[in-house]
């Protein structure tokens, strides 16, 4: 596919849903993007109320983890996997890339957020958060948050893998 492709399912028509965003609105959101990740990973549990509506779900199944309703839900659900027998099993979140790609239905903002978790024995994951996010009378909240993991691998992996060159990147220009 070529990026031209990609970049055409993230064009916004504002229009289409009647959807305003202020700038104030559009920080808040870059804000909520960037929370999420300290929360998680100093475990502030009582803050996840800044992150997800009350009847939020995080849905992270693409990496093997159960679908969470609620902010209740998930706390009682990450903590045994963040601070368990597992905590030295995920070390960072970091979200890059945040973009409003789009707009559904009842005020919902469409966002995409790539992130990369590092892990034990230098893993390294990458993937994109799919976000629903929707505007309360606290703020903006995840409405619904999935996980979609790319791909993972060890340091030593990427290491090893073939450099791109300048030739690479003359060939991927052309096309």
């Amino acid at each position: 596919m070529r990026p031209a492709r990609l970049l055409d399912k993230c064009i916004i028509d504002e229009k289409e849903n009647d959807v305003k965003l202020t700038a104030e609105d559009q920080l808040e959101l870059l804000q909520l993007q960037h929370l999420y990740g300290h929360v998680l990973d100093a475990f502030l549990w009582d803050k996840l109320d800044e992150v997800f509506a009350p009847d939020g779900v995080f849905d992270p199944s693409d990496v093997g983890l159960p679908v969470m309703r609620g902010i209740d839900e998930i706390r009682e659900k990450l903590i045994p996997i963040v601070e368990g027998e597992n905590k030295e099993k995920l070390h960072n979140h970091i979200g890059t890339n945040p973009a409003i790609v789009g707009f559904g239905e009842n005020g919902i903002v469409k966002m995409r957020c790539k992130y990369i978790i590092a892990g034990e024995r230098d893993y390294l994951s990458f993937g994109e958060y799919l976000d629903d996010c929707i505007k309360t009378d606290k703020g903006w909240r995840f409405l619904y948050r999935k996980t979609k993991r790319i791909t993972a691998y060890t340091v030593q992996h990427i290491k090893d893998a073939p450099r791109y060159t300048p030739e690479d990147r003359a060939l991927a220009d052309k096309n």
